[in-house]
């Protein structure tokens, strides 16, 4: 349901760059030998900027990591580079556990939560997956390189927010064979929330099922709950769960999976040994030991979002979204204005994203910095002219 001054989602557009006829290509003796589903895919290009600009299309975070993180850089050895080190993750994996309310078997660690994902869905066993009509390209991108048909529900647009609709997942199940349903929550790029408790009750309802739930973006509001420690009595359900946004620590790419014992002894086998470097697992661990410093910044972030949001919710043809993540959507009503809103915040040396890959052309998603970066791009979003009285 869209209000009626903005443009419609195109939910079939949401998909299709990842199911375009490949470029005429010559095959090689060795390309031969690469299965031809794989020449049909697009590849996912993040949308990297200039780092001369601040970047505000990543959803990274604006604050560095605290001094903990610090005295792990000087502390760690150079011996420690040249050798095998399972130790450090097998403590990684234990205070993780601890962290979920779970046993270290139901805990897998893998480098960036995008390669669990990866992981996951090589080892689905070829039935659809039914994902959000808006969200990340990357999910396609999986399931149509591992040969899976893809299913969506209704992402609903309301006043000020965005809801995931609930019938339509139910709707949704009703296909035959279904091997996995997502949640993203919170939702991105909405910011919408999911109840927990809905959520499980969708895993019962499809105990063939894997039901996936990607937290990638817990942590930031308060209103947002986990629902990993359920898999001890739900065990089809998978969390995922990633140190780049919460954590802020993008780079060290880590990531790891919740779920039963049974589905984690399975996906280890996928998994390459060693894949997480000690240095990474280190800085993971006291991350953790320094979670009070995350959350005061989390709620400093949160408090950031919701004065910019009041701010430009003033402008004339200007409407932003209730988020519960490090980031909100704006809509320009149209897509030309869009671009251009884009182009002026990009003139003021920061960088968002457009919705096009959403298939949400007259959105911009934002992600959260600093005040100072924030008053930027309101200042370039009240810069906009023409006659709004549609609003």
């Amino acid at each position: 349901m869209l209000n009626a001054t903005s443009e419609p989602f195109d939910r079939d557009a949401i998909f299709a760059e990842h199911s375009r006829p490949a470029a005429s290509v010559q095959p090689s003796p060795g390309l031969r030998a690469i299965r031809q589903g794989i020449w049909q895919l697009e590849r996912y290009v993040p949308p990297f900027t200039d780092r001369a600009m601040i970047n505000l299309s990543l959803n990274e975070h604006p604050s560095l990591p605290p001094p903990a993180l610090a005295e792990v850089l000087r502390s760690f050895s150079l011996e420690r580079l040249v050798t095998y080190d399972q130790d450090q993750a097998d403590r990684l994996r234990s205070r993780l556990a601890e962290r979920e309310r779970v046993c270290p078997e139901n805990i897998l660690l893998c480098p960036g939560s995008s390669h669990g994902l990866a992981q996951l869905f090589s080892c689905l066993s070829g039935g659809p997956v039914l994902f959000p009509s808006i969200c990340w390209s990357y999910y396609a991108n999986l399931a149509r390189l591992n040969g899976l048909p893809v299913g969506t529900y209704d992402v609903i647009q309301r006043e000020d927010t965005f809801e995931i609709d609930l019938l339509s997942v139910s709707r949704a199940l009703q296909q035959e064979n279904v091997s996995l349903l997502l949640f993203i929550n919170p939702h991105m790029p909405t910011g919408a929330l999911v109840n927990g408790d809905l959520i499980l009750r969708c895993a019962d309802n499809a105990p063939d099922s894997l039901v996936l739930v990607d937290e990638a973006y817990h942590g930031f509001s308060p209103a947002a709950g986990t629902v990993a420690a359920s898999i001890t009595e739900h065990p089809n359900v998978v969390v995922s769960k990633t140190f780049s946004k919460f954590f802020g620590l993008a780079s060290i790419r880590v990531g790891y999976l919740v779920a039963s014992a049974q589905v984690i002894e399975q996906l280890e086998k996928t998994l390459s040994p060693f894949s997480l470097a000690p240095l990474c697992t280190a800085l993971a661990c006291a991350a953790l030991e320094s979670e009070p410093y995350y959350h005061e910044q989390a709620a400093v972030l949160m408090k950031v979002q919701e004065a910019f949001r009041h701010r430009v919710a003033a402008l004339p043809g200007v409407r932003p979204y209730r988020s519960h993540g490090n980031f909100l959507l704006v809509d320009l009503m149209n897509a030309g204005e869009a671009h251009e809103a884009e182009l002026r915040i990009q003139a003021a040396g920061v960088a968002v994203r457009s919705g096009r890959s959403y298939g949400l052309t007259s959105f911009l998603r934002v992600s959260v910095g600093t005040a100072e970066t924030m008053e930027r791009v309101a200042v370039a979003l009240a810069a906009r002219g023409g006659d709004h009285a549609g609003r």
